[in-house]
């Protein structure tokens, strides 16, 4: 698909609706579309040509990104600019659904109006950093999944809930810190396969405010050495270590109580795994 060229009487368009339609190059909304739900050209890195009805009493375009007619919610910020940085806005107090999906973006600033990164919010981009602010509560599923070039990050004590795999194929991720001592002493709420895929990530990392580990947290991670600590009582979960192909030792530091059992897949695998160690 080349191109999008939207006929009039159009009047919805669903968030992914074109997404990561590599080929397209010309897109056309008419002004009958009053609704548009999340970023419906996430990850089109080939969109030469973008344009809005002059008549859309809806939506407008400034510099290239789509925005609600208030510029009160940021649409759709193309995959096809070139740009490093990207500053906000300050009408905009919330992006859609996918709204930087594939964006050339190296860093960005959450600004503190911001109370949530949504769903796929800048999944596969070329985010290198990310900085949040003291307040923000999430972060959607997928939000940063595939940002193959993203590492340092450091989530915010304020945030407490993540989203499944938000996380997840970021194969450059090694430094990524938790926040601890929660304020409100709240846990995280931390999706499945989390971490899934960060192959640069060669150590445990689990925040002290979590009891569970979530099912296929580390999968196909580059984990050599692990120890599972004492607050971790439910090892029930599934595939928590699938495929970790590096993976050679793991402690679990809790005596295991009778009737306890080991999630399925825990290890599939985990071909060069050697030692379990459990404490007498």
């Amino acid at each position: 698909l080349e191109v999008a060229d939207l006929a009039f009487g159009l009047e919805y368009l669903g968030a992914k609706a074109f997404a990561y339609c590599n080929q397209l190059k010309k897109v056309y909304i008419p002004a009958t579309v009053t609704s548009i739900s999340g970023n419906p050209f996430a990850g089109c890195t080939g969109v030469e040509s973008f344009e809005l009805d002059a008549d859309s009493d809806n939506f407008v375009v400034v510099d290239g990104v789509l925005y609600d007619k208030s510029m009160y919610t940021l649409i759709y910020y193309p995959a096809s600019l070139t740009a490093e940085t990207f500053e906000i806005p300050e009408t905009v107090h919330e992006i859609a659904e996918g709204a930087f999906a594939g964006a050339q973006l190296k860093s960005m600033v959450i600004p503190d109006r911001f109370a949530e990164i949504p769903a796929n919010a800048f999944q596969r981009s070329a985010l290198e950093s990310i900085t949040f602010h003291k307040g923000m509560t999430a972060i959607g599923d997928y939000a940063f999944e595939g940002c193959a070039n993203l590492n340092n990050v450091n989530v915010l004590n304020s945030i407490t809930k993540l989203g499944n795999y938000a996380f997840a194929n970021c194969t450059s991720l090694s430094d990524f810190i938790f926040e601890e001592e929660a304020a409100n002493g709240t846990s995280y709420s931390i999706g499945e396969h989390f971490f899934d895929g960060c192959t640069a990530m060669t150590q445990l990392i689990l925040p002290n405010r979590i009891s569970v580990i979530p099912n296929y947290m580390f999968a196909n991670t580059g984990i050599v050495h692990a120890v599972i600590p004492a607050r971790i009582i439910d090892v029930s979960t599934e595939g928590v270590f699938y495929n970790c192909t590096s993976l050679e030792t793991i402690t679990f530091e809790t005596k295991l109580l009778n009737g306890s059992m080991l999630g399925a897949y825990y290890f599939y695998g985990c071909s060069k795994l050697k030692e379990i160690t459990f404490p007498v």
